[in-house]
This record gives C-alpha cells, sequence and structure tokens, in this order.
C-alpha cells in the first residue's frame, strides 16, 4: 500500500460472483396412529446451494 489515504472504489473490478439458487419442496401425508387417530402431517423444507463462479475479464 501506498502513503496517505487509501481506498478502493466498488465498481472498478469484479473478482468473483456467486449464483444462490433455493429449492423449496412442501410435503403432506396422513397417518393413522395404533388408537385409530388420523393425524395429518404438513412440513416445507427449504434448502439452498451456491455455486462459485470467476467473473468475465
Amino acid at each position: 500500500m501506498r502513503a496517505g489515504l487509501n481506498f478502493k472504489w466498488p465498481w472498478d473490478a469484479v473478482l468473483d460472483r456467486l449464483s444462490l439458487q433455493n429449492r423449496a419442496l412442501q410435503m403432506e401425508f396422513q397417518a393413522i396412529t395404533q388408537d385409530q387417530a388420523n393425524v395429518k402431517f404438513s412440513t416445507m423444507i427449504v434448502c439452498g446451494g451456491a455455486q462459485h463462479m470467476r467473473a468475465p475479464r
């Protein structure tokens, strides 16, 4: 670094990009217990992933 005030403009260069993808899965099912009670289950699973990419130059 040089002496004095040093700063970098945020728009100078993009070195890396990060691609984010989210996926949601909704599941519902019904079960009957041993004492003949009906139970309904409902859930949503959300998972995410990231893919690292080099920025074009």
